[in-house]
């Protein structure tokens, strides 16, 4: 049965926050029971299944059992700097501002195909397998196809 009441760790609120900082999609799991992590996250066309712990807390059983049949990207994180690394961010990536900072029209190759901008980080879009890439991206993330 669902527990839509369940409680969030007192540090979820900030981990959140720096995972969409760093331009992540966050979609929160924590109401969903049974062992199921706390978030998923999207970020660079992969995702990942996170669970939030503070300092002293352990996994339940439940927990533990899910992460153990799990075979996808699954992290037990503490702090938004363990949840950056666990999705491949370095914090000299990221210092709480966007991970591409000042990128103009300008400063990406022309023969990149651009998708969108998104906040001053021009994406661009893979012109064999239409995926939506980072700009600094020599190769598709998706498809391998290089620029």
């Amino acid at each position: 049965m669902t527990n839509w009441s369940a409680k969030t760790d007192a540090n979820q609120k900030e981990i959140v926050q720096a995972l969409r900082d760093a331009y992540c999609s966050v979609l929160l799991l924590h109401r969903v029971g049974q062992g199921c992590p706390d978030i998923a996250v999207g970020c660079r066309g992969r995702t990942y299944f996170i669970e939030i712990k503070t300092d002293k807390g352990k996994l339940t059983p439940r927990e533990q059992e899910f992460m153990d049949e799990w075979r996808g990207r699954y992290a037990v994180v503490r702090t938004p700097e363990e949840a950056l690394r666990a999705i491949g961010v370095s914090m000299a990536e990221y210092k709480g501002e966007p991970l591409v900072l000042g990128v103009t029209e300008n400063d990406i190759p022309k023969d990149y195909t651009y998708l969108h901008q998104r906040e001053g980080i021009y994406l661009w879009l893979c012109d064999q397998c239409h995926f939506n890439n980072w700009p600094y991206s020599d190769k598709c993330e998706r498809c391998k196809e290089e620029l």
